[in-house]
């Protein structure tokens, strides 16, 4: 039942934004009923971060041990898994929802970088000062010039989004970055 709410959810966040993404629509299109949905997630924001999350946790399952994965390991698999998933126009659409939710939906997105995305980027940090090629604030830095570039290529830049071609990208911008490796 959770995973027929959850895919409800993100489908209509996916379709038509927070707004679109009511309790009662994600509980019908779920085949529930709202009683339903609210003994599982106190409000809409912590369901939606629910389905959004689980989407990257399956993504990024890879990182779960990052503490003791080496940075190579983790520049390898963010050639491989990330232009996979940006090369799907369900991904981006969800990109440019979840950036575009911040002007009305701010707590949305603070929950979001605090529940999902805020630890996953204190893993890299920790993976950069292990590796000696910098501190944590270096690593911050390095992953939004990284995930700034992407959304960018992504989002707003004419052109084909093909796994090829967002994997060529992400190297190039690597290796301007000095986290070059032949990954391509």
């Amino acid at each position: 039942m959770d995973d027929a709410i959850l895919g409800a959810a993100l489908q209509l966040f996916i379709e038509e934004g927070p707004e679109g993404a009511t309790i009662e629509r994600i509980a019908a299109r779920a085949g529930v009923t709202r009683p339903t949905v609210y003994r599982r997630w106190k409000d809409r924001d912590a369901l939606l971060v629910d389905a959004i999350a689980r989407v990257r946790e399956r993504a990024e399952r890879p990182l779960v041990h990052a503490a003791t994965t080496s940075v190579e390991d983790v520049l390898e698999w963010m050639t491989e898994a990330i232009p996979k998933e940006l090369a799907q126009p369900a991904s981006r659409n969800l990109l440019a929802r979840l950036i575009g939710a911040a002007p009305d939906r701010p707590e949305l997105l603070e929950r979001y970088w605090t529940e999902v995305l805020g630890p996953r980027w204190s893993a890299f940090g920790v993976l950069m000062e292990q590796s000696s090629r910098g501190s944590a604030s270096d690593a911050t830095l390095l992953s939004d010039v990284v995930a700034g570039a992407l959304a960018w290529r992504v989002l707003v830049r004419p052109g084909k989004k093909s796994e090829a071609e967002v994997r060529d990208f992400l190297v190039e911008v690597l290796g301007l970055l000095g986290l070059e490796g032949d990954r391509a």
